[in-house]
């Protein structure tokens, strides 16, 4: 069934759909394919990656409300079979970021965040408001975790939120400098190249980078929400966004510069493969590839919006679902693609 059939009839139930086992050895002359792998779930999946670096895949999200369980999903051997999410969570899960199996995190809705196992995952103590919801994660080293989000109706207004694990405890950390215009916007994602080198979006147009002592924020010359970045070296970042039109933004090492094609739609995912082109993914199934000088758009039949995309050995994953209307059916799924 497709997904477009599952919009029509307001499928529920979900169905794993077997891609074959990409860890064999296949023809490598025929074409590249995007499949659904996963769909019909009742909730939105939010974001994937791997286990490690060359890890199964691992995907994550949950219901619109703030409420219900979240959604965990591992991939092995070409099938998808769901995790049991950390006891005591409610709402989804937004992000996750993980050195290996052993060691995942995941945060999201009610100021919640758990570490652990992928299968023994436990919420930790964040002294957070439950109106803040955090939707990144991102870890140079075990000891060295960053966490982002914010309130998008605190009471004056958007504030951001922005912890920091230094291997024992979490911490709140307060800009200051130039990085204290972002205390009243929501930060999206955070992604490093190493602890001297992060970066941070979020609304707004903004970005923060970290060199390893002091945040600051750069000019982006965008005001559109900035919800996801990567990249593959301190001059070779990426972040996406935007509204009703989407926007790419490269940074060079020295500025910030769009690169989106016209009429690109709102772009929630983006990965910057080390070796490969940069991916990004966002509303009506749009898929696409960049390898530095030219884009080249997949035909995915997918109709809803995707939210994250993950480019590894085993293929060029992409999550998705519904999140615009609160009282539909969320329809979340995995596509895959590859030979």
């Amino acid at each position: 069934m497709t997904l477009r059939r599952a919009l029509a009839l307001g499928l529920l139930a979900a169905t794993a759909c077997s891609g074959g086992d990409d860890d064999d050895d296949g023809d490598d002359t025929a074409p590249a394919v995007f499949a659904l792998e996963l769909e019909g779930l009742d909730p939105a999946l939010l974001a994937v990656h791997p286990l490690g670096d060359d890890g199964d895949p691992f995907a994550v999200g949950g219901p619109f409300t703030q409420d219900g369980d979240p959604a965990l999903y591992r991939r092995a051997n070409g099938a998808w079979s769901p995790v049991a999410g950390p006891p005591g969570w409610r709402g989804a899960i937004w992000w996750s970021h993980s050195a290996s199996a052993s060691d995942v995190w995941v945060v999201g809705d009610r100021g919640q965040v758990a570490r652990g196992p992928v299968d023994a995952l436990a919420k930790i103590e964040t002294n957070t408001s439950t109106a803040t919801t955090f939707y990144g994660v991102w870890g140079a080293a075990p000891d060295d975790v960053w966490i982002v989000g914010g309130a998008l109706r605190g009471p004056s207004g958007p504030t951001a939120a922005l912890l920091h694990y230094d291997g024992a405890a979490l911490s709140t950390v307060e800009f200051t400098g130039t990085a204290s215009s972002a205390r009243d916007a929501v930060l999206f994602k955070v992604w490093g190249s190493g602890p001297d080198d992060v970066v941070i979006v979020g609304a707004g147009g903004v970005a923060l980078h970290l060199d390893g002592a002091t945040w600051t924020r750069s000019e982006t010359n965008s005001t559109a929400q900035l919800t996801t970045v990567h990249g593959r070296a301190p001059d070779d970042v990426y972040a996406v966004g935007g509204l009703n039109q989407g926007v790419v933004l490269h940074w060079d090492g020295a500025a910030w510069t769009d690169i989106a094609e016209p009429f690109t739609p709102r772009l929630s995912g983006v990965f910057a493969e080390p070796d490969g082109p940069v991916w990004v993914a966002g509303d009506g199934g749009y898929l696409a590839s960049f390898d530095g000088a030219t884009w080249t758009t997949i035909d995915t039949g997918v109709i809803t919006q995707f939210h994250a995309v993950h480019a590894g050995p085993r293929g060029v994953f992409a999550t998705g679902g519904i999140l615009a209307i609160s009282s539909a059916p969320r329809l979340g799924f995995v596509g895959r693609y590859g030979r």
